[in-house]
């Protein structure tokens, strides 16, 4: 059994991570999700900025600026379009799956295998 090597991030990233949960007001479950964390990797990133001193306290890298309607819209758009890309793989995953692996391929037809010489043969076929 091989196991998962284990990922390591680096505290910009982690920064980065719950600068995005905070300014975006998802939840953490869509932001991890998102980023493909675990829900608990985030909430524990959360949870440690939180409790540091307000001296060292975390300050959002970029100033808070209000979204226009346009940037706001594009958003909800751009969201829209991941979760329906997120579907179709997700589909294409599972297709994947239950498609025969190459050399067992499943006949098309029932009963003993012959060549089709003329027309009529081919409307026979298709009767």
């Amino acid at each position: 059994m091989q196991g998962r090597q284990r990922r390591s991030f680096t505290e910009h990233y982690k920064r980065q991570a719950v600068e995005l949960e905070v300014s975006s007001g998802r939840s953490i479950g869509a932001v991890a999700k998102e980023l493909g964390l675990r829900d608990w990797v985030l909430r524990r990133w959360v949870d440690k900025v939180r409790q540091e001193p307000a001296s060292a306290a975390w300050r959002p890298t970029t100033q808070a600026t209000p979204m226009s309607a346009d940037q706001a819209s594009e958003i909800a758009r751009l969201r829209q379009e991941n979760e329906r890309l997120r579907m179709e793989r997700d589909i294409l995953k599972s297709r994947s799956r239950s498609l025969p692996e190459p050399g067992h391929e499943l006949p098309l037809h029932r009963g003993p295998s012959r060549q089709l010489s003329g027309k009529a043969d081919v409307c026979r076929a298709r009767g």
